[in-house]
């Protein structure tokens, strides 16, 4: 989709000029919309028409249309606000048209204090990412001074990061799992031997309960770390790749079974505790309430 615009300039330039010049997009952005070099060198006279993206004109602004599921609030004070994300939405998006992230559902429901947090970025006041697939904890600070402080120090202020998952077979490899993380594609982590530069993971790993007619195993993930797909990585490094997960060699399901279920803070001398089980596709397998309790 594109919208129409007039320019109004006192001297002849190209596209990219215009753009850059009048107004105010970087190189990258343009790069972003304009995949033709030659449509940028096309010289733009005073009152010339121009047709561009709907994406490039709304740069970083948040479309409010979402597609998607209700997202249950969890939390809310003036430091953060947490929500538990359902599986397949994207955290944030990426340009203007995208409608089915935890943003637009934010923007749709007229939450300013917390699409005004770093407006710069498509991450907003997003504090940690989950990947498509998960579903879980996601928490959103709510000034630019909490933002900073928390995305810079968030390994030392989490003090707890702790997932279920379901893998086919009953598991058993618990324990630490030290184990070196490099990317295999831009989509896909790889493990890999220890080797300079690589990125070393501490992965706990505890089964937590076995179904035995469906040969299902529940585990319990705490990771110190905070690599993209660790656990999806690690677990297919033994052989256990979650269900699911498609990308590590899991079976195909309704969904990728891995939930954020509770992380501790400890921020400005104060201790938070965000737990969310009603994950209900867990609960056709494992009574999630039955074995694990809320403290």
């Amino acid at each position: 989709m594109k919208i129409k615009l007039s320019a109004f300039i006192t001297q002849e330039k190209t596209l990219e000029r215009y753009l850059r010049d009048d107004l105010c997009y970087s190189k990258n952005q343009i790069k972003n919309y304009f995949q033709a070099p030659s449509v940028l060198k096309k010289i733009i006279k005073n009152k010339s028409e121009l047709s561009l993206p709907v994406d490039l004109i709304n740069n970083f602004l948040i479309n409010p249309n979402y597609i998607g599921q209700e997202i249950e609030q969890i939390h809310d004070c003036d430091i953060f606000t947490v929500f538990n994300k359902p599986s397949s939405i994207h955290a944030h998006p990426l340009k203007y048209s995208d409608q089915n992230t935890i943003h637009n559902f934010l923007q749709s429901k007229g939450r300013k204090d917390l699409m005004r947090v770093n407006k710069q970025s498509w991450d907003r006041g997003l504090i940690q990412r989950l990947d498509f697939e998960t579903s879980g904890i996601s928490i959103f600070a709510k000034s630019d001074t909490d933002y900073i402080d928390l995305r810079s120090n968030f390994s030392s202020i989490a003090k707890e990061k702790s997932y279920l998952c379901i893998v086919r077979g009953r598991f058993d490899k618990e324990g630490d799992h030290l184990i070196n993380l490099d990317y295999e594609t831009k989509e896909k982590k790889k493990v890999i031997p220890l080797v300079l530069g690589t990125f070393r993971t501490k992965t706990n790993i505890i089964l937590k309960e076995y179904n035995q007619s469906l040969n299902l195993s529940l585990l319990h993930v705490k990771i110190q770390t905070g690599a993209r797909h660790q656990i999806r990585a690690v677990l297919s490094s033994l052989s256990f790749p979650i269900l699911g997960d498609i990308l590590y060699r899991g079976e195909k399901a309704e969904r990728v079974f891995l939930h954020a279920f509770k992380y501790s803070l400890n921020y400005k001398d104060l201790n938070y505790d965000f737990e969310t089980l009603n994950a209900e596709l867990f609960s056709n397998f494992f009574d999630l309430n039955g074995i694990f309790k809320v403290t």
